[in-house]
């Protein structure tokens, strides 16, 4: 098995662990629309930062996913 086939299954793993604990916090996989949004930029702007490589993100094949934690992470980096 490769390892981009272990990643994606540690992946929803963890998403199918964390939606059966609704008890605690979940990380969020947010859209490209859904950063655009909380960002507060266009979606055009996401997805070329994504195609640059300047923001985290993760690519499931033509899907690009990003976490709320690791976009906040980033976001305070810039800001330092």
């Amino acid at each position: 098995m490769s390892s981009l086939e272990d990643t994606i299954r540690r992946i929803v793993a963890e998403e199918l662990k964390q939606m059966r604990a609704p008890n605690k916090e979940r990380t969020h996989a947010m859209s490209a629309d859904e950063v655009a949004a909380f960002l507060g930029v266009d979606r055009k702007t996401v997805y070329d930062y994504a195609g640059r490589g300047a923001i985290p993100h993760l690519r499931l094949g033509k899907r690009l996913l990003f976490s709320r934690d690791a976009l906040q992470a980033w976001l305070a980096g810039r800001a330092a």
